[in-house]
């Protein structure tokens, strides 16, 4: 019988690699960043291995993270894992099996962290996940990816504890339990990124003729599992994936995973799915506008929890063996074998500018000319000058395709100047001398919304539809075969 990730056992290293060959970008940058990668015989030491020296690094070149992590001793840590889609069916658990968890967070790369966490005689461990699907969903993943195996063996039995944060249940539309008293509310209305949220969100209702005070207080409020008030420190371990409608899901939209109750995080989407159903191009433009609002939000609300108590943040993205590009983040997407990790301290959105760059420089002048053609190409194909105010709006947001990680700078979550971001590299193959090297061959494939202009905001799509409002109307199919991911679920 061949071996399943649900039986999982601790990987110990015959021997810690040592022999990296490390480049230093932008040495006078303000935020510390390191990017590791390398090739090893077993997906098990690969996810170990770049997520254990990531980590380590992290601690040497930053001070601030050096001083924080040494005052653990005998603390609680939290660490936010990534679980989406669930794996229902014998298809789905095997394809767990075959692809290594490049949809969900490797638990060979929680086990990284977990070891890095005692070294620090860190005390408790707390795993942490809340998935929107139906009752018992997130503990069956635990033991689907090897969770539940793994952490039962020793060192980690009565140490670590994997929590299902979720704080309600619901299911076709009903909801069966609601446990408020478990939940804390972080409200950003006296906070200095009120004005800031608002003014888009207006800005996109402007546009769209959206109920308004609906979409304004629940960018302005968030709600979390109160375990978190009881931290001491957080690991926010995200997945390098693609995303159809946030672009990428990074370390800022993993702690979107943390908002409660569960299904609050659907009402971002403003019922649009479009790797479930295709969707008219105004619903898309404004379901990317207001997730991408509310995420950052969001964010911003964790480290105002965190900052209550001084609580300091780690984040990661791990593609330890798998990395997801096109059509993420689940099933519909393509996996795409890479071995590379990135980290930092305390700094979110700096993180996800380095995972961006990682994924799509395609050359030293990074991605921006390479997403000003695909605008070009959208632009020729609609009719519609370049030189138009509706042209040069497109082009200005598809050549600063971040806009979360833009928003989340406004919103204090780090800088996404790539100037000011102190990147080591760190490979254990060969000398990189920039992040391209740092994967495994060319740019990642975008998803098709982007292709198609709707991962913009009002100050693109509102020009647009003024201009051309019959545009407003054209159908996107992002997903041609739907139901390829529905037979693989269980749901056709």
């Amino acid at each position: 019988m061949s071996w399943s990730i649900r039986e999982a056992k601790p990987f110990r290293p015959a021997r810690q690699e040592t022999d990296w060959r490390e480049r230093r970008t932008n040495p006078e940058g303000r935020t510390s960043a390191v990017v590791t990668a390398g090739t090893f015989s077993s997906f098990q030491e690969s996810h170990y291995q770049l997520v254990l020296r990531a980590l380590e690094t992290v601690k040497q070149i930053d001070q601030n993270c050096a001083r924080a992590l040494d005052r653990l001793a005998g603390k609680t840590a939290f660490v936010k894992v990534n679980f989406t889609q669930t794996p229902g069916t014998d298809r789905a658990k095997s394809a767990i099996n075959e692809l290594n968890s490049g949809i969900w967070t490797n638990v060979y790369a929680v086990q990284a962290v977990v070891d890095f966490l005692i070294a620090l005689d860190v005390q408790e461990i707390l795993i942490g996940e809340a998935c929107p699907w139906p009752p018992g969903y997130t503990k069956q993943a635990y033991d689907e990816c090897g969770y539940t195996s793994l952490f039962q063996e020793s060192p980690y039995i009565n140490r670590v504890s994997l929590l299902d944060t979720a704080t309600a249940t619901r299911r076709k539309g009903r909801i069966l339990s609601d446990r408020a008293q478990e939940r804390v509310t972080v409200s950003l209305r006296n906070t200095p990124y009120a004005d800031i949220i608002e003014k888009r969100i207006r800005s996109m209702i402007a546009v769209s003729q959206l109920p308004e005070e609906n979409l304004i207080k629940k960018s302005l409020e968030f709600s979390f599992n109160k375990v978190l008030e009881r931290v001491d420190l957080l690991v926010n371990l995200a997945k390098l994936k693609t995303h159809a409608q946030a672009y990428v899901t990074g370390a800022v939209k993993n702690l979107y995973g943390l908002l409660e109750p569960p299904f609050e995080r659907w009402y971002s989407h403003l019922n649009v799915e479009p790797l479930t159903q295709d969707s008219q191009r105004d619903k898309l433009c404004y379901s990317y506008d207001y997730l991408n609002t509310r995420i950052a939000a969001n964010a911003s609300a964790v480290r105002l929890l965190r900052l209550r108590r001084a609580v300091p943040e780690l984040d990661l993205i791990e593609a330890g063996w798998w990395a997801i590009e096109g059509a993420g983040p689940g099933w519909q997407g393509k996996h795409r074998r890479e071995s590379v990790v990135a980290a930092t301290f305390d700094s979110a959105a700096s993180l996800d500018q380095v995972a961006l760059e990682l994924m799509f420089n395609e050359d030293k002048n990074g991605y921006d000319e390479r997403f000003a053609n695909i605008a070009r190409l959208f632009l020729r194909k609609k009719n519609i000058s370049e030189q138009s105010e509706v042209g040069q709006a497109i082009l200005r947001e598809h050549k600063s395709v971040g806009q979360m990680q833009e928003f989340s700078n406004k919103l204090g979550l780090g800088t996404v100047d790539s100037s000011q971001i102190n990147i080591t590299l760190l490979h254990k193959d060969r000398q990189p001398s920039n992040l391209r090297d740092m994967r495994t061959g060319g740019p990642f494939e975008h998803p098709r919304t982007v292709a198609e202009a709707t991962c913009v905001t009002s100050h693109a799509y509102g020009p647009l539809f003024k201009e051309r409002p019959e545009l407003k109307r054209d159908v996107i199919v992002v997903v041609e075969e739907k139901s390829r991911w529905k037979e693989i679920l269980g749901i056709a």
